[in-house]
């Protein structure tokens, strides 16, 4: 509404302050919290104490053994609520008053969130059943692109039937016919992305140099795809459609145009530019397994994987079979590099159990997210849908990619989807072979690894397309 009405600054604000708010509650790191902490301890935690209190009251636990009367229990809830919410403007107003404490809980200013496209554009795309637009935030200050093509219910569609296609175009059991069938509603699909967002956006960036960074800040459907990989339809080199005598070059690709990254909000980028460690001594650990369990292919590629990488990083692989949990769990807070080459699996219905798979016991989001103090430059999750978000929590960015920006490390390369094991030891092959060419730069590292890899697979983006980098 705000967009309608011109006002775009306090669209982004009001974008800024909405989105993202279970990942920062199941987290328990929220910034201004830990901001809060050092400044008021008994502050934080009485306030802590009156959110908790009025969520339950939202979200009572069940089943409720013996339930009052519908009228008396709700009249005691209104009553509490009433408490609670006087209380609570209390506190906040004594939190305010604090030195350094005049922002808490209001949407960041703009100034602030444009200061972090110094380094390069950054773009929120909001997606809407209202109206769509990407919101561009520059060096010039911000600008508004409609997205007059885009759809939000189209685009909800198209992201449903994606995560059906890419399992049935890297499956080797599939006919050909299925394969096929799939590989061109994939295309299609990121020619949507190309068609109504990438290419309006880069026509107005005018980026001319390919290695110019772009944050992409997705919203709704959006986060369930991958926009760093919108690609206009067309046919590749040497496929039947070209012509002999003109042969065809590749269809015009982000990947190509950008080295495109992603943020769950622009404030989460200045949290990561913030923990970000100085060049120094780099501390690595590359970690593999092979976990068997009942509907899980082998992963007889990942050790091979794990063996080059530790090989280039300096170190030797760590077979997590025969070392115990404790130690990985210590590299989250210790690593400058991590790299984990293993089985992933994304919950659907509680993303905070979403968990990395172990010989003795699982790793999960909420164990990971609760870790603190890391300062890591770099954490490659070479594991499957590393981040998938279920469809009604989108925007709340809740997966395992964004546990490893909570405990610490700046950058962490992801997967939308699940991976073969064959393309994944390709992919970080080509992606540490880049990583030696750009002075440890991972965003740009990984779009040279796109660009080649994307060539190598050609008519597959199912196979191409996964890997993604999120932060800095």
């Amino acid at each position: 509404m705000c967009l309608a009405c011109g006002d775009r600054e306090r669209a982004l604000s009001l974008l800024e302050l909405g989105r993202g708010v279970l990942l920062n509650r199941r987290s328990g790191i929220r910034t201004d919290l830990a901001d809060l902490y050092d400044a008021d301890e008994d502050l934080a935690r009485r306030f802590e104490e009156l959110r908790d209190a009025l969520d339950r009251l939202d979200h009572p636990p069940l089943p409720l053994p013996t339930p009052p009367p519908q009228a008396e229990a709700g009249g005691r809830d209104r009553e509490r609520r009433r408490d609670l919410e006087a209380e609570l403007d209390i506190v906040v107003r004594r939190i305010r008053a604090l030195p350094g404490q005049d922002g808490f809980l209001r949407p960041p200013s703009v100034p602030s969130l444009l200061a972090e496209a110094a380094h390069g554009p950054v773009v929120v795309v909001n997606v809407s059943g209202y109206r769509c637009d990407a919101l561009l935030l520059g060096a010039d200050g911000l600008r508004q692109v409609p997205l007059e093509g885009l759809d939000a219910d189209e685009l909800e569609r198209a992201a449903d039937v994606f995560h059906t296609d890419v399992v049935t175009a890297l499956d080797p059991r599939a006919a050909q016919d299925e394969v096929d069938a799939a590989d061109e509603r994939i295309t299609a699909t990121l020619d949507l992305l190309w068609r109504e967002v990438a290419g309006p956006v880069l026509a107005e960036l005018r980026v001319t140099d390919p290695d110019t960074r772009v944050w992409w800040v997705p919203t709704g459907a959006l986060c369930r795809l991958p926009l760093h990989a919108a690609t206009a339809a067309g046919p590749w080199p040497g496929s039947t459609a070209e012509p002999a005598a003109h042969p065809a070059l590749p269809p015009p690709s982000l990947v190509d145009r950008t080295v495109s990254s992603y943020t769950p909000t622009v404030t989460a980028l200045r949290h990561a530019r913030a923990r970000v460690a100085p060049p120094g001594r780099t501390v690595a650990a590359v970690m593999h397994a092979d976990v068997r369990r009942p509907g899980l292919p082998e992963l007889p590629a990942a050790r091979r994987e794990a063996r080059a990488a530790a090989y280039r990083l300096g170190v030797e692989p760590l077979d997590l079979a025969e070392c115990e949990r404790a130690v990985l769990i210590e590299a989250l807070g210790t690593c400058t590099h991590l790299h984990l080459a293993l089985h992933a699996v994304a919950d659907q219905d509680d993303p905070g159990t979403s968990r990395f798979l172990l010989p003795d016991l699982d790793l999960t989001f909420a164990e990971i997210a609760a870790r603190r103090g890391g300062r890591g430059r770099l954490a490659y999750l070479s594991a499957c849908e590393t981040t998938y978000s279920p469809r009604d929590l989108a925007d709340e960015a809740i997966h395992l990619t964004a546990a490893f920006l909570l405990v610490g490390f700046s950058g962490v390369i992801g997967t939308l989807w699940r991976v073969p094991d064959a393309v994944a030891e390709t992919t970080a092959g080509v992606f540490y072979d880049a990583l030696d060419t750009v002075r440890d730069d991972p965003a740009l590292a990984l779009a040279r690894t796109a660009r080649l890899v994307r060539v190598h697979y050609g008519g597959a983006p199912a196979a191409w397309a996964a890997h993604h980098h999120v932060g800095i």
